[in-house]
């Protein structure tokens, strides 16, 4: 299977504009595939399809149906299925244009209350919307789909997470929300947060 999985990504990387299309179905067959080392592989060819397509001025469009499957790998209890996915949302985030809304919409929803304790979970949405506000610096405002209103509700409850490594998280998307709409917008936040964060 990994075999025909490097075959089918010569295939759309060296031919985009015809392949691209099915590429993506022969991916919605393999992200369902129980084995973390094949699924790694068709994040990997996802990732280097949309690369290779957008640098051809090719339709990327067809990747937006896998984008539900990437999100649920991305709370895979395999870090490497996870960190694959992370990998493949943040290229089709980058090449695929009519992507970006819709992974700011599943983004910014609440998380389930199964995943909200979950750090490594929180972690990796925490990074995939870094990767997003990421393309809005150094603008002034936030694009379409994004509000402080909504950043913040994603960021304050990293903030007061148990875990460093999902605190820190959060303080990074602050910081790169004031980098882009300055303090004023985002105090009224967090007034309620402790001191100790604040100060960080």
């Amino acid at each position: 299977r990994e075999k025909g999985i490097r075959e089918l990504g010569e295939q759309v990387t060296s031919q985009p504009g015809r392949k691209f299309a099915a590429g993506v179905a022969a991916l919605k067959i393999l992200f369902q595939d129980k084995v973390p080392s094949i699924v790694c592989a068709a994040c990997e060819l996802l990732e280097n399809a949309v690369q290779a397509s957008a640098s051809k001025h090719a339709p990327t469009d067809k990747a937006v149906i896998l984008l539900g499957t990437l999100f649920a790998k991305m709370k895979s209890n395999n870090a490497r299925v996870r960190t694959a996915a992370l990998r493949a949302l943040r290229a089709v985030l980058d090449f695929v244009p009519v992507a970006a809304e819709k992974i700011i919409q599943r983004l910014l929803k609440p998380v389930e209350r199964k995943d909200a304790n979950k750090p490594l979970v929180l972690i990796s949405r925490g990074e995939l919307l870094l990767a997003v506000l990421d393309q809005h610096k150094p603008a002034s405002r936030l694009g379409k789909g994004l509000s402080v209103e909504g950043v913040m509700k994603h960021a304050l409850p990293l903030l007061e997470h148990r875990d460093a490594k999902v605190r820190d998280v959060g303080v990074r998307i602050v910081a790169h929300l004031h980098g882009i709409v300055g303090l004023r917008p985002i105090r009224p936040y967090l007034k309620d947060v402790r001191q100790g964060i604040k100060d960080t």
